[in-house]
């Protein structure tokens, strides 16, 4: 439980610590951190360790992952390419298995350094707003994934790199992300949404039509959603579950507050092609959103986007309306501070009751007994 306490309880120290004092901490030559950007470096650098040094018993899916890493070790590489599904990720297993260790906490650790070092470069392009950003992360469904999904993880590591690229007008980069993940995993295509986002421009007077497209999605989402899964069901079966309660409605809630916040303080003037792009994915993952409410694929699709919605609020408070710049620092803080409370009651509660978001608390580290 410590552990994840820890994990904005240092950052917020620093940079409180940093602001009050108005001192600033170097770590090399041309490199400073100040109060205003070291809490969401602190943060990075600590959520890296957990992954890394987590039990391979931290996770609900990790036994399960166990098994596939032994059995595509042990196979050959033909059958490893036999099919194209996932082919990607069966080759990882089989590579790390043959030439670099056939053991479990190795390859757990290992696949967690190169999922995160492209989260941690994405978000550490723009360090403003730092400790809001990462009291977001906590609370997204993507954080508590990334403990336990392997093979996913990889996927939204290098979709995240989709984005980057994408946003550089690296289309050829891009192009090769979108491959990689969709040979990861089998939501990858998803990424292909990127394109898309990143050339239309919602602007604040378009906010009145997104509302009204959300609200008849939100209607019809059963009867979408089943169209779908029709169209998808016959290329792979896993996305021909039946609609269920998922019970996503609290973060549809939340992305729908987001999304309003995002048009509402912002002062169009001051906004760039990149920050336009990070909101029109929030809309998106706002608006698919909806379907998670009726089968967790859709919570596992929108994957992609809800782990750039933190850097997407970030972005929104740097062109806030000057005459809205209260409102924005006042929702800065309420936000700080209730992702930080609830973070911390839900993990406390997780302990408490011994019932947790796939199996991930307790913390446990490798090395324990």
């Amino acid at each position: 439980m410590i552990p994840y306490f820890l994990l904005l309880l240092i950052p917020l120290s620093l940079q409180e610590w940093l602001k009050s004092s108005n001192k600033t901490l170097c770590i090399r030559k041309n490199r400073c951190l100040t109060g205003e950007n070291i809490a969401l470096s602190a943060f990075l650098f600590l959520f890296s360790a957990m992954l890394i040094l987590r039990d391979k018993s931290l996770g609900r899916d990790l036994t399960n992952y166990n098994y596939i890493f032994n059995i595509w070790g042990n196979a050959t590489l033909s059958s490893v390419f036999s099919q194209y599904s996932e082919c990607l990720f069966k080759f990882y297993c089989w590579f790390i298995y043959n030439y670099i260790s056939s053991n479990y906490q190795v390859f757990i650790s290992l696949t967690a350094l190169i999922t995160v070092m492209p989260i941690a470069f994405v978000y550490n392009q723009d360090k403003t707003h730092g400790y809001v950003k990462a009291s977001i992360f906590v609370n997204m469904s993507t954080f508590i994934m990334l403990f336990s999904g392997i093979r996913q993880g990889l996927a939204i590591s290098v979709g995240v790199l989709a984005y980057y690229f994408v946003s550089k007008s690296k289309f050829l980069r891009y192009a090769m992300c979108v491959i990689i993940a969709s040979l990861l995993h089998h939501t990858g295509f998803m990424t292909l949404f990127f394109f898309p986002l990143c050339k239309i421009k919602f602007k604040k007077k378009d906010l009145i039509w997104i509302i009204t497209l959300f609200t008849v999605v939100f209607a019809l989402r059963n009867n979408i959603f089943n169209v779908l899964v029709n169209i998808l069901g016959s290329s792979d079966e896993r996305y021909s579950a039946t609609a269920e309660s998922t019970g996503a409605f609290g973060s549809l809630i939340l992305f729908s507050l987001f999304t309003v916040l995002c048009f509402v303080i912002v002062d169009e003037s001051r906004v760039d092609d990149g920050t336009l792009m990070l909101r029109n994915i929030l809309v998106f993952a706002t608006i698919f959103q909806t379907f998670a409410s009726v089968n967790t694929l859709a919570m596992r699709m929108n994957y992609y986007f809800i782990i750039l919605i933190p850097i997407a609020i970030g972005k929104c408070l740097n062109c806030v309306e000057r005459k809205k710049e209260e409102i924005a620092r006042l929702s800065e803080t309420i936000m700080s501070i209730f992702f930080t409370a609830f973070f911390m009651y839900s993990i406390y509660e997780s302990y408490i009751t011994g019932m947790s978001a796939l199996d991930t608390v307790p913390y446990i580290t490798f090395w324990k007994e």
